[in-house]
């Protein structure tokens, strides 16, 4: 069913260029259509021009012919997926200011960081992207500035971005169609995210290689700070003053509006600073802010005082990823201020010829240094070796990714006919009496999993279970003479659209407790007919004048069951043809009910533990959804789907030995009857040959058995479609080779306390998170790397897992990474490993960026039998990459040889590989450096192991190379991956400030700032980014000077004069683009400075009562401004600016008594007459201005990689002229 969509009300369209936007997000289980022509300039339809029933009336509900826009689902594979606009990004705001805006593509993987330019030619990433072709004046050069004025890339009052190609980040060699960038090279290339839906989310992360970075200035009074913002905690400062609640701005807690009233604030270039504190809706963080403040007073305005604050932040949770951990900050400050008045300069400056001051002279000095100490995370966890501090990465309790279909039996249907081995449906005669519910009460969690912490605050004590139960001589054919075995029953599940796409699911877990039968799965699209007659079964009846029912059981005789038939009129036939109808009592011989023969009548009281008839659906409008009419139609879409063409897997239940059988459990050493069964999607088969299905496209799961001979039951806990937040990459050949997904040879799963008591014992000192609000211990997980496979891992051989991260994480913060680790039930063919002895398996960790230019770190070790921990030297990593040479290594005369550095053709070093040496043996400890990582840009992290039999240090020639023999198999876990032993350095600020003034003749003010790259303020914690941590050194010199005060007052003169001088120097911790520290004295090119100096004189004269000066002199203004800047940073080599302006304005003044009154004759005339003879005619203009504005700017850029630009170079005049003319006082 379709709704007819307004235009201009629901959707936009731009009929001349084909496209249209619809005005409220689509969901993904919407369908959208259109019915559209194609006409000529003379409005004639153009051959094979129309498209679906574009010329219906608007009323006709009959049947449409659509062309299909958007699928239910939408997928890669689909021919709708390319209609969809790629190339448009939203930038947050609409109704942009064009002033201020600026926006950049920058390459994130550059080796400085984030870089606006290609390496290879230094054109910017906004030529590349078709964003910039012009300059400023319109001439065809780009200048490194978007195009702003072209409405066809960007339009700011809908706020997006329109990049002109429809796959801009997709590189296409000489691809001129418009759909790929043929400016990109293959290293810049993105391909993911436009074959890809939603749930690769994490190979197009792995794919991003490029940021759209964007900052704009609006214009508003109202600033919005988000809601629960803290009563009295906002500070709002304009420039260096504080504005007051009340007076400057308003603010309304709740929404977090704040209102400027000052109208110097609503200026454009107005420098707003606003802090404040949020509450949250739900926080149960715990933060503690302390502070005392000592000052001495001397004089009236002098002073010494200090500060002390402390500032604690707790959290409920016992393990904390990094970037959350809870934290402790000192800060210290002294701060002094001395002042003295200069009586005697301003005495001085009295002596001088023709001045006379008015204020005071003075000179005052001022200075503060502060120093902060942190603990960035106060977790620590001695049991573990973790006493200085500890961060997860991943403590793989949540690495199971799942989706679950309901266990209640509301949202389970009667299965249609499986399809046999022949694809053909089963034969309907075959099916058994299949009856499921949930027992009254559920079980208790503990008959299931004993091992699993309960409390009845958690409501987790009472576990809901799913009994199916078959009765297959209910089965027509068993009562005719056939197998029982034969009859088969089952249910289904139809999901919603959210469930389709399992591409990501790597098994199916299903806890199952029963003995007996053979049990199926099927999953895919599932035919949904049980009433074999072709059509939509319903007890939805419409009513008179209507096609379709009200979704409402509410008209006599729809309460019928699906046959849509009531009992008298049901009948069976039965395998020889005979027909067997109501009230028969050969109806008994079917195990049926002669008042029921199709044993639909629904029959149930709460309480009772009879449920044989509770799936009833005739007369079942008493049951719980009783009230909506019962129908085939389980998808909801309105039609009958009779497609069969899914994947399918069996086991039987009396299997013991089963290979699905992953956990068990025990309750006093006795087994509870409960199995978890494991099953890999690659065991599953399509039903069919020649099947279409895929695992995207999984809309139903049936579960359904056969195989027994009287009636059986089989009780399920839970259902689960596992996949794994860490992806199998599969197995390598050797080093040099690609990983390959290997069905069944690699798995990555996970074992915990729960599903796995019988096997499963955590490293010491481990333990599952403490639930504080549900009074219960978490279950404690390990993620497991299983090489179980027929074929083992062979010696050469690597396999690896894989986990993306949704954003690039930081590890600079600590010094340690840790990770337990468990070599379990490792052999070979002829060999089983015990406890501390040493495999031929090698771990490996890899942590940084991977893709075409893959930039990672990589620690490897050997596996034992047994829990051990791993730990890495962050530091000793991160100091390898100074050693640019074999030679700067300090061990380089050990033999072997520990370090070596791999550089490519061009002698640009591509790898640096450390090898642990003892006893003049290599250890089987590695560190290898691949290209340059930093541990501030860490996007993915890889774990994986290695057979290293037969490598050069353990060949033995004696020994045949049997890689058959030598291959491994078993299972190694991994738990707790951590960071350990976090940095606490001190962070020192200050400041410094000297000013004097001579008397109202002069100002001169000098200022110094510096803060240390660790400095932050008491309630923050270090930057995680390396791009954050900064040094910065700050000289301010400015005077100004009134020259007028230098010429009699009499003149009215007014002539200020003020010059400054700025230098900013920032100093970064770490060299742009790395984890190394940039040392005491960093190159200039990694600086950023920028220096700039100003010159600003103006002149003005009061009005006086001379006519020559009063129409002269007096009315004229005249401004000058002038500033330079000059400057460097790690990408720009050199910058230059400089900037003039002048203005000039003439006003001619009018006297306010140029009147006449043209109506005092009328003052005698009563009522009106005194109002009109006091009316004012005025014979000469009210207003006559006349300004002009002159500016002129040039600015130079030299990039330190690519050409320079031509200068830029702007020259503009602006010209007002004003002119007003009041007639009469009203008018």
């Amino acid at each position: 069913m379709f709704k007819r969509l307004e235009l201009d009300k629901d959707y936009y369209a731009d009929l001349n260029l084909g496209y249209f936007r619809l005005a409220t997000q689509v969901q993904e289980s919407e369908i959208i259509g259109v019915v559209f022509r194609i006409v000529d300039q003379n409005g004639n339809t153009i051959k094979d021009g129309e498209y679906g029933d574009w010329d219906r009336s608007e009323f006709d509900t009959t049947n449409i012919v659509l062309k299909l826009i958007k699928p239910e689902q939408m997928v890669p594979s689909n021919p709708c997926w390319d209609l969809e606009f790629k190339n448009v990004y939203f930038l947050g705001a609409t109704g942009i200011n064009p002033e201020g805006f600026d926006l950049k593509i920058v390459y994130v993987h550059g080796k400085t960081g984030d870089e606006d330019r290609a390496e290879e030619d230094g054109e910017t990433f906004l030529q590349k992207f078709g964003l910039d072709s012009k300059d400023q004046n319109g001439n065809l050069v780009p200048d490194d500035i978007l195009d702003i004025d072209n409405g066809a890339i960007i339009n700011l009052q809908l706020g997006e971005l329109w990049l002109p190609f429809l796959r801009p980040f997709q590189y296409g060699e000489n691809d001129n169609s418009g759909e790929r960038n043929p400016n990109l090279s293959d290293k810049y290339n993105c391909s993911a995210m436009y074959d890809s839906n939603k749930t690769m989310h994490s190979e197009i992360t792995a794919d991003s290689k490029f940021k759209i970075v964007y900052k704009y200035e609006n214009r508003s009074s109202t600033i919005n700070l988000g809601p629960m913002v803290i009563e009295g905690s906002e500070n709002v400062t304009l420039g260096n003053q504080t504005l007051t609640r009340g007076v400057d701005y308003t603010i309304d807690y709740f929404s977090g509006t704040l209102t400027l009233l000052r109208q110097e604030a609503l200026n454009p270039d107005a420098n707003i600073d606003i802090k404040y504190e949020k509450n949250q809706f739900f926080q149960l963080d715990k933060k503690t802010i302390l502070g005392t403040r000592a000052q001495y007073d001397f004089g009236d305005n002098s002073y010494i005082g200090g500060t002390a604050l402390y500032f604690s932040k707790s959290v409920i949770d016992e393990k904390v990823d990094i970037g959350y951990e809870p934290m402790r900050n000192f800060v210290w400050d002294l701060n002094s201020r001395v002042s003295r008045k200069l009586n005697f300069l301003t005495q001085a400056v009295d002596w001088l010829p023709l001045i006379k001051t008015d204020q005071q002279s003075s000179i005052s000095f001022e200075g503060e240094i502060a120093q902060v100490l942190p603990n960035p995370n106060t977790i620590s966890n001695d049991k573990t070796g973790d006493p200085n501090g500890v961060g997860f990465i991943d403590d793989f309790e949540g690495a199971k990714r799942i989706t679950s279909p309901p266990i209640m039996r509301r949202y389970w249907s009667l299965a249609s006919s499986p399809l046999d081995e022949n694809g053909e449906p089963k034969d309907e005669s075959q099916r058994g009496f299949t009856f499921w519910y949930n027992p009254f009460g559920g079980i208790p969690t503990k008959n299931i999993w004993p091992n699993k912490e309960v409390s009845v605050r958690a409501q987790n004590n009472i576990t809901e279970v799913l009994n199916m139960t078959l009765d297959p001589k209910w089965s027509i054919g068993a009562a005719d003479g056939s197998d029982p075995k034969e009859a088969w029953g089952g249910i289904t599940y139809y999901f919603p659209t959210s469930y389709y796409d399992q591409s990501k699911t790597k098994f199916i877990e299903i806890w199952i407790k029963g003995d007996s039968g053979h049990f199926h799965i099927d999953l895919g699209q599932i035919s949904e007919e049980v009433v074999l007659d072709g059509k939509l079964s319903t007890e939805d009846k419409p009513e008179a004048g209507f096609t379709m029912g009200n979704d409402l059981l509410d008209l006599p005789g729809e309460d019928t069951g699906i046959d849509g038939l009531f009992d008298e009129d049901e009948f069976i036939v039965n395998t020889f043809g005979d027909t067997i109808r109501y009230g028969s009592d050969s109806l008994k011989i079917y195990n049926r009910n002669p008042l029921d023969p199709h044993s639909d009548n629904w029959k149930w009281k709460e309480g009772s533990t009879d449920y044989r008839y509770i799936n009833g659906t005739e007369g079942n409008s008493k049951d719980v959804n009783g009230l909506y009419p019962d129908t085939e139609d389980r998808n909801s879409n309105y039609v009958l789907d009779r497609v069969n063409d899914y994947y399918t897997v069996d086991f039987y239940l009396d299997d013991d030995n089963n290979d699905y059988i992953a956990g068990r459990t025990l309750s006093n050493k006795t087994p509870t009857g409960w199995k978890l069964y494991r099953i890999p999607l690659c065991d599953f088969q399509k039903a069919k040959t020649g099947g279409d299905v895929t695992w995207q496209t999984i809309r139903a799961c049936r579960l359904w058995i056969d195989g027994v001979t009287d009636e059986n039951s089989i009780w399920i806990a839970k259902i689960e479609m596992v996949g794994n937040e860490w992806e199998e990459m599969g197995i390598a050949e050797d080093e040099n080779s690609d990983f390959v997904k290997k069905e069944g040879e690699f798995a990555v799963t996970v074992i915990n306390t729960e599903d796995n008591p019988d096997i499963y014992n955590a490293p010491k000192g481990v333990q599952g998170e403490y639930d504080r609000i549900n009074e219960l211990r978490m279950k404690e997980q390990s993620l497991v790397l299983s090489i179980e496979g027929p074929e083992g891992l062979k010696p050469g051989e690597l396999c690896a897992a894989k986990k993306v991260l949704l954003e690039e994480s930081s590890f600079i913060t600590y010094k340690k990474m840790k990770l337990f680790i468990n070599g379990h039930n490792l052999q070979t063919r002829n060999h089983i490993y015990t406890d501390g002895e040493k495999t031929p398996l090698q771990f490996f960790i890899r942590f940084g960026r991977s893709g075409q230019n893959p930039q990672y770190y990589e620690y490897r070790q050997p596996v034992y039998p047994g829990w051990y921990k791993m730990e890495i030297d962050l530091d000793f990593i991160t100091r390898l990459k100074s050693y640019n040479s074999e030679e700067d290594y300090p061990n380089k005369d050990v033999r072997p040889k520990e370090y070596r550095i791999i550089r490519n053709e061009a002698g640009e070093i591509i790898k640096r590989h450390y090898r642990e040496v003892e006893d003049g043996k290599y250890t089987g400890e590695e560190v290898i450096i691949y290209g340059s990582p930093a541990l501030s840009r860490v996007q993915q992290i890889e774990v994986g192991l290695k057979n290293q039999k037969y490598a050069l240090d353990d060949y033995n020639h004696t020994e045949p190379r049997d890689r058959l023999s030598n291959s491994v198999f078993g299972q190694v876990w991994l738990d707790e991956l951590r960071l350990s032993e976090v940095r606490r350095d001190p962070g020192v600020a200050y400041r410094s400030k000297a000013s004097l003034k001579i008397a109202d003749l002069a100002n001169i003010n000098i200022s110094v700032n510096r803060k240390d790259a660790d400095f932050h303020t008491v309630e923050r914690r270090p930057s995680l980014k390396a791009s954050g941590l900064n040094t910065s050194r700050n000289l301010r010199v400015q005077g100004s000077m009134s020259i007028h005060k230098f010429t009699p007052n009499s003149w009215g003169l007014k002539i200020p004069v003020s010059g400054s001088y700025s230098e900013n120097v920032s100093t970064p911790k770490f060299i742009p683009g790395t984890d190394i520290l940039s040392g005491d004295t960093p190159p200039d090119s990694i600086l950023t400075i920028s220096r700039s100096y100003g010159f600003n004189t103006s002149f003005s004269k009061s009005p006086s009562d001379f006519w020559v000066t009063k129409y002269t002199i007096d009315q004229i203004s005249v401004g000058f401004n002038a500033q330079w800047k000059n400057g460097s940073s790690v990408n720009v080599r050199e910058s230059e600016s400089e900037n003039y302006s002048g203005k000039f304005s003439y006003k001619i003044p009018f006297g306010r008594d140029n009147y006449v009154q043209p109506l005092k004759w009328m003052s005698g005339i009563p009522i009106l007459g005194s109002k009109f003879s006091e009316s004012h005619w005025y014979y000469t203009p009210s207003k006559l201005e006349f300004s002009m504005d002159v500016a002129e700017s040039k600015s130079s850029n030299i990039p330190r990689v690519g050409e320079p630009k031509k200068p830029n170079y702007d020259m503009g005049l602006n010209r007002n002229f004003n002119f007003g003319y009041k007639f009469f006082d009203n008018l």
